[in-house]
């Protein structure tokens, strides 16, 4: 569970026309943590929770790293 993220396979541009609303997104992404929750157990919404953070925070650092002032 130490890499299990939640995710979507949203298509990466609303042009095609299958583009959600915010309301619509966040409703499929509370409805696949829960069926994890049924799956995996209550706590498993915190682990996605600190393995998503960790990862945004390990992608902050490298841009920062990366990032050269003109």
């Amino acid at each position: 569970l130490d890499r299990l993220l939640l995710e979507t396979d949203l298509p990466a541009s609303p042009e095609d026309g299958t583009a959600l609303s915010p309301a619509e997104l966040a409703a499929r992404l509370r409805s696949a943590l829960e069926a994890l929750v049924t799956l995996r157990g209550p706590d498993v919404a915190a682990r996605i929770a600190a393995t998503s953070r960790t990862l945004a925070a390990s992608r902050t650092l490298a841009a920062s790293r990366t990032y050269s002032p003109s």
